[in-house]
């Protein structure tokens, strides 16, 4: 019990003047503090890349790209595709008895 209470009183009494550090003190050590965690996203990122990987998550990765390659040809096949259908003969009506063009020149 007196071992808090020496200690409560250390911390609520305010230190004197002659005990503060002074302000070219603190510009200093906020100087160290910010150049030292400086928030820069590439030493994580490299941090990150450096890691070592298991490999079920670079398989995981393979298998995410494979699967995005593909989309992407399968998207560019098929506007491919699209723009091929635009031929006259897309404009015959086959809707009744006879075959007609409705395209009027």
């Amino acid at each position: 019990m007196k071992a808090f209470i020496f200690l409560k009183r250390d911390v609520e009494v305010l230190p004197t003047d002659s005990e503060l550090p002074s302000q070219k003190m603190k510009m200093a050590l906020r100087s160290d503090v910010e150049e030292n965690f400086k928030k820069s996203p590439w030493p994580s990122f490299l941090k990150i890349l450096r890691r070592p990987m298991p490999a079920y998550q670079l398989a995981t990765a393979a298998l995410i790209i494979a699967v995005l390659i593909q989309i992407g040809l399968m998207t560019h096949s098929t506007e491919e595709k699209a723009t091929a259908v635009t031929s006259p003969l897309a404009s015959i009506d086959t809707s009744g008895p006879a075959a007609e063009n409705i395209n009027f020149l």
